[in-house]
């Protein structure tokens, strides 16, 4: 992935994917909008106390960087589960999706989003469909499997094969930045043997790899862009080193 910047904003993208597929895939950073401290500057969430109107002009100039209009965006209320929508027509004007955490769609010109500050923001393509998905997976999400069960959803609803889809994984806190009490460590080392080991840290980025290829994917088709957010204030907001803070987008569009 490579770091476009459009003015002051800056996100991490793959031109590549847009170049030839026609999906946009980006993964924003906290600089180049106008909210003020501690959300400051591009906080994309209106649920964590920022301005409202702040949010919706930073929601204005991300979709203006990233070429569609702010209205299309399908958003969803996360409640860290693993309820999984389909999305067909204009899905942005019904409003926010309750009670969501990942969301799929095969429609054109529907931009789908989810928000992230320290979760594992994960975004499913699968090219010649064409088709995407956007996943939120916290630890609670990260347990439950919800990016293997938007695989699993996908290959079924859609009769696709998972040999053909692509993963993204934004920036999210990593081992360097995530000591876990005993008894979630353990939890995560019965279900991610493979990936956990003893010390009593959590790697969500890993564990969520893992399910993915358990899901079918081709390790080659999974690209982590490998950024700890709770490590690089400057650039990310980060819930577990903050606490007040805004949130990034992790938004996903055919064109």
């Amino acid at each position: 992935m490579k770091l476009v910047n459009k003015g002051e904003l800056e996100y991490f993208t793959d031109p590549e994917l847009l170049k030839k597929a026609g999906i946009l895939v980006a993964f924003t950073t906290r600089l180049g909008g106008v909210s003020r401290a501690p959300y400051n500057s591009l906080n994309l969430a209106h649920h964590v106390g920022d301005s409202d109107k702040d949010v919706t002009s930073n929601r204005g100039l991300a979709a203006a960087a990233l070429g569609f209009e702010a209205k299309r965006l399908v958003t969803v209320e996360q409640v860290h589960g693993t309820n999984i929508r389909k999305v067909s027509g204009n899905g942005a004007s019904a409003g926010p999706l309750v009670a969501t955490d990942a969301i799929i769609t095969a429609e054109t010109q529907t931009p789908l989003i989810i928000h992230t500050a320290d979760c594992v923001p994960i975004i499913i393509v699968e090219p010649k469909a064409p088709l995407i998905a956007v996943v939120h997976a916290g630890w609670r999400g990260s347990l439950a499997q919800i990016v293997f069960l938007t695989v699993k959803k996908i290959v079924e609803d859609f009769q696709l094969s998972a040999a053909d889809m692509s993963a993204y994984i934004g920036p999210a806190i990593r081992a360097c930045s995530y000591e876990v009490d005993s008894q979630l460590h353990q939890r995560f080392r019965r279900s991610f043997p493979r990936v956990v080991g003893e010390e009593r840290i959590l790697d969500l980025p890993t564990v969520n790899i893992d399910q993915l290829m358990v899901a079918g994917l081709n390790p080659d088709n999974i690209h982590d862009l490998g950024l700890c957010t709770a490590c690089q204030a400057e650039l990310f907001y980060s819930y577990r080193r903050d606490k007040t803070t805004g949130r990034l987008g992790a938004i996903a569009m055919i064109t």
